[in-house]
């Protein structure tokens, strides 16, 4: 089912967003004239669309119904400026380091993928995401009662700039998760390391990449035949 900022739907999350002066980021099928986007909308305390993020990584099939995000710029919110990607998205590592330099302070992840192997799978690349870029991130998943029998379930939950998880994690349950980060914090460098003081571990990193030789990354590769 798609939906524009005219449905009800849409309307009544616009509805809560000012009723209770927070940041909502709804993800559906988003109609724009005869495109589908898979997109993730930030609506402001006042209801006002703050960005859009539009899948950039469909997964096989999708491109059949679906068109190809293009843009992957943080949106600013009152509470810092949010890195936003969507399920197939997580196997791209290269979005959130895009993010990380371009000034994000969060990620978010949504999702709805509960694949059998999802669990082991995640719980190895989303703490990578946040340790290497010094970003906290917060994954926001449901499942329906369908894939609460026959799946593995990973419900949503808050990251730390470490990869810590202060909030949620995997239960056979959805819920609401509520957590706190510190967007200061980045993980620390070992103090035996000959380093200045203060030195974080994501700035060390970032220091010494070398974009020269990441030229392949942006060369679409060939169509096999």
């Amino acid at each position: 089912m798609s939906m524009t900022f005219e449905s009800p739907w849409v309307k009544e999350v616009i509805k809560y967003a000012r009723k209770y002066k927070m940041v909502v980021i709804p993800c559906y099928m988003r109609r724009e004239g005869d495109k589908l986007f898979n997109s993730a909308v930030v609506f402001g305390p006042d209801g006002k669309v703050l960005g859009i993020y539009d899948k950039t990584h469909l997964a096989p099939g999708e491109e059949k119904n679906l068109e190809w995000g293009q843009n992957v710029e943080p949106i600013a919110t009152p509470f810092g400026k949010l890195g936003i990607f969507t399920c197939w998205d997580v196997y791209f590592p290269e979005l959130t380091r895009v993010y990380q330099l371009k000034g994000a302070d969060i990620l978010l992840w949504t999702t709805m993928a509960h694949g059998e192997y999802s669990r082991e799978i995640y719980s190895t690349i989303l703490p990578s995401r946040c340790y290497i870029t010094g970003l906290p991130m917060g994954v926001s998943t449901y499942a329906i009662d369908d894939h609460l029998v026959k799946r593995t379930v990973m419900n949503s939950m808050v990251m730390d700039s470490c990869g810590q998880v202060v909030a949620g994690g995997n239960h056979m349950a959805n819920c609401l998760v509520r957590g706190t980060v510190d967007l200061d914090e980045k993980a620390p460098v070992p103090k035996d390391w000959p380093l200045p003081p203060g030195m974080t571990f994501p700035g060390v990193l970032r220091a010494h990449l070398r974009p020269e030789l990441y030229g392949a990354i942006t060369e679409r590769p060939a169509a096999k035949k």
